[in-house]
């Protein structure tokens, strides 16, 4: 067993020297330069670290913004820029909201609700976060999804794993999934903002109704449900659960709890002070990340005492840096003309394919843009290139911009939706793990494409 670890440990590790090595053999061409060249070798590095967990998560993404400096490939300022960015301050608040909750016995107390309301099971607790992540979603235009994470680990430790194990893995997936399941359902404002912001430079004035995602894109809820059964076929998830009978475990359980307490009700303030906030956001137009930057440090202050010094402590600084660093991919490579190279390079071999296969390549170059740019700089970036194809050629624009948006949530690494990193932090589900459900995911999605999502967009008449 000794000797088996050992070789699997030498095999990742010449892997990532390897990898690197033979990106820097590929000739550089005009469109390929030296600088992409030798981004692409030390971003594949970075990855292959990361994917095979090889070492704590804290050191690669610090030698990650090291090398794209010392390299020269950019300046300290290009590579650190994503700390600047809102959404590493945002997460922080979440994690000390969560871990608050986790302390005073609210988070238990919601999550033995929803498993009681569900069934007691872990197939419905499963099915039951999928359908509060929906909902949530609908009501908040997408913006609960640290909230849906952070409610999976409530319940994952509810059926009483504090460990990583298949199960706490298979019950955090489920929270990504749900995070997501209304921005690739129905509706994202900020991808369908980012996509109608791209449009504009092509004709000026071009809008995107707010249904238009929900009419062409709804059967993506049929894809996260299918690949929801497929997870309790293929893991036999009916016997899993660390109760007997679970349903009259979590009810012995609610009683044992009591009534609810004034720390819990602190609590509630503070999460419907965010509900209101994230609803409200049309209204006011304050950036989501500010809700969570101010709002939870509220259970901190004196004589309110909810959240602790150890809530605190448990945050995860080496997801934090991870974070940044998985930023820092899509600014440098921005910055040494990682975007000109795909919209030169990709673009082009669309440009004399049918409808189908445009629509195929635009789903995969999306996919893969998310891997290298994460989907907060693809969607942008492909946006009007892709529209410009669909307009010499005679198809409808629209049909590529939401299948970019559908790709948005096919996912394989969890930098891609940097709130998924969340999960890492829990402790309750390892990369690997994460990695391996993500890819099962693609696959449903991707099939789920070109068998049902392209016929209804031909049924509908909205390709041509």
């Amino acid at each position: 067993m000794r000797l088996a670890l050992h070789t699997g440990q030498l095999v990742k590790c010449l892997l990532v020297i390897l990898s690197p090595v033979i990106v820097l053999l590929i000739p550089t061409t005009e469109d390929f330069t030296a600088e992409l060249r030798l981004f692409f070798a030390i971003t594949v590095a970075f990855l292959f670290i990361i994917v095979f967990d090889l070492m704590e998560i804290l050191v690669p993404s610090i030698l990650l913004t090291a090398a794209y400096v010392f390299s020269g490939l950019a300046p300290i300022e290009v590579a650190l820029s994503p700390w600047c960015s809102t959404l590493i301050y945002m997460i922080i608040g979440a994690y000390a909201l969560v871990n608050a909750m986790e302390e005073c016995g609210l988070l238990q107390r919601l999550s033995i609700w929803c498993i009681r309301k569900c069934g007691g099971t872990f197939n419905g607790a499963m099915y039951g976060t999928f359908l509060a992540g929906l909902v949530l979603g609908i009501i908040t235009f997408n913006n609960a999804y640290l909230i849906m994470v952070s409610f999976a680990y409530g319940v994952t430790k509810s059926f009483g794993y504090d460990k990583p194990c298949k199960e706490a893995a298979i019950m955090m997936f489920m929270g990504a999934v749900a995070a997501h399941s209304c921005a690739t359902s129905f509706y994202n404002p900020l991808w369908v903002g980012l996509a109608e912001q791209s449009l504009n430079i092509i004709e000026a004035g071009t809008t995107i109704p707010w249904y238009e995602q929900t009419l062409v894109l709804w059967p993506s809820l049929l894809f996260n449900l299918l690949f929801i059964f497929l997870v309790t076929k293929i893991y036999k998830t009916r016997n899993m659960g660390n109760h007997g009978d679970s349903k009259a475990y979590f009810d012995m359980e609610a009683r044992l709890m009591g009534p609810i307490k004034s720390s819990e009700k602190k609590c509630c303030v503070v999460l419907a002070l965010l509900m209101v906030f994230l609803i409200t956001s049309p209204l006011h137009g304050l950036p989501t990340a500010y809700g969570f930057m101010v709002l939870p440090w509220l259970l901190y202050l004196p004589g309110v005492k909810v959240g602790s010094k150890a809530s605190l402590s448990k945050i995860n600084l080496g997801i934090m840096v991870f974070i940044v660093s998985s930023m820092s991919i899509a600014s440098v490579g921005t910055y040494v003309g990682l975007t000109s190279f795909i919209t030169d390079v990709f673009v082009p071999m669309l440009s004399h394919l049918s409808p189908v296969a445009i629509l195929g390549g635009t789903y995969i170059g999306g996919v893969l843009g998310n891997i290298l740019m994460t989907s907060g700089a693809m969607l942008p970036t492909f946006s009007a290139p892709f529209a410009s194809i669909a307009t010499v050629i005679g198809i409808n624009p629209m049909s590529l911009i939401m299948t970019l948006i559908l790709t948005c949530t096919v996912y394989i690494f969890p930098y891609e939706i940097p709130a998924f990193v969340i999960l890492l932090g829990f402790g309750l589900i390892k990369m690997n793990d994460f990695i391996k459900f993500a890819t099962l995911r693609a696959v449903v999605f991707t099939v789920g494409f070109f068998v049902l999502q392209i016929p209804y967009m031909y049924l509908i008449d909205y390709i041509m």
